[in-house]
């Protein structure tokens, strides 16, 4: 009797180790998982553009895969959100695409040109992505068809 105590004894040890380590390798990638997020403000143009090119292609390829046309180098171009006041800010509609949003917060938009004599888009645009400077999260899709995607 005093073998198999020692080798319960031993096989709960085992499993305590087995769960510790689990439980460590958890929290590990828990705490490592918003380290992916990644800042787009030190990258050089050439980096970061090709960045966003490829999020807003992988956009198009899971939300809208027949709008992933490329009739010519995407335009990218920078912009910022512009509130009038805190109260306009604190105001915004949770339906908005731009609710909790800050003043100042930096964006970019990947937009994908039509090419009129292969194909015609009321947007005047195939597509265009909307993807956050500070964490490069893409947040809107509109589509040519003026149609708009609240990616959150």
């Amino acid at each position: 009797d005093d073998a198999a105590f020692k080798e319960a004894q031993k096989k709960i040890e085992n499993m305590k180790t087995v769960i510790i380590k689990s439980l460590l390798s958890i929290i590990a990638m828990l705490l490592l998982t918003p380290l992916n997020a990644q800042s787009l403000k030190p990258l050089s143009q050439a980096k970061r553009d090709s960045i966003l090119i490829s999020i807003a292609k992988k956009v198009l390829q899971k939300e809208a895969p027949e709008y992933l046309l490329e009739y010519g180098k995407p335009i990218i171009s920078k912009r910022a959100i512009h509130f009038k006041s805190k109260k306009a800010e604190r105001e915004e509609p949770k339906s908005s695409p731009y609710y909790g949003t800050k003043n100042g917060q930096v964006y970019y938009i990947v937009e994908f040109p039509q090419d009129e004599s292969i194909e015609y888009f009321d947007a005047g645009y195939v597509a265009q992505v909307y993807i956050w400077e500070d964490n490069s999260k893409p947040w809107s899709l509109r589509l040519g068809n003026s149609s708009i995607m609240d990616l959150k």
